[in-house]
């Protein structure tokens, strides 16, 4: 089986790693403080999940000033990358009401929970909304990858 990660871009990230058949195997967010210790965060994240499957793409949402350092360590290990949108997202998820911003984080919240704990995974305590998305956007790379380019979003290597 090979990996999906899905983030939510930003100081503070969210991350999901699910496998490809869609089971979701551990989620986290982490404020890094700085973008000079996100860009070193970045190869040890991707290293670590690496060494153990082969990663299938990562799937990134969020300002994609962020977004650079992805695509540079993925491309480094000739892993696809690909920015999303949140509004294309979230239309698989959410409907019209929801897909505003705040109420999208917090629906975002909702649905996680329950990938959470269907995946097996115990139940948070607490969960926010970075690592909520992720998951969201983790799921949404594993229902719609595909080989071709610009399925998911834009394509993109720096």
């Amino acid at each position: 089986m090979k990996s999906i990660i899905g983030v939510d871009l930003g100081i503070k990230i969210g991350l999901a790693h699910f496998l490809d058949n869609g089971k979701l195997l551990w989620y986290w967010s982490h404020n890094f403080g700085t973008r000079t210790k996100l860009k070193k965060g970045i190869y040890t994240i991707l290293h670590k999940i690496s060494s153990k499957s082969p990663i299938k793409c990562i799937v990134i949402e969020g300002s994609k000033i962020f977004g650079r350092p992805w695509f540079h360590w993925a491309n480094k290990l000739n892993v696809p990358c690909y920015y999303v949108e949140p509004y294309i997202w979230r239309e698989k998820f959410f409907g019209k009401k929801e897909m505003k911003s705040q109420e999208a984080k917090k629906r975002a919240i909702v649905y996680a929970k329950n990938i959470i704990i269907s995946s097996g995974l115990s139940s948070p305590k607490s969960l926010n909304h970075n690592a909520a998305e992720a998951i969201l956007i983790g799921l949404w790379g594993v229902l719609n990858f595909t080989e071709k380019e610009g399925v998911l979003g834009e394509k993109l290597f720096y």
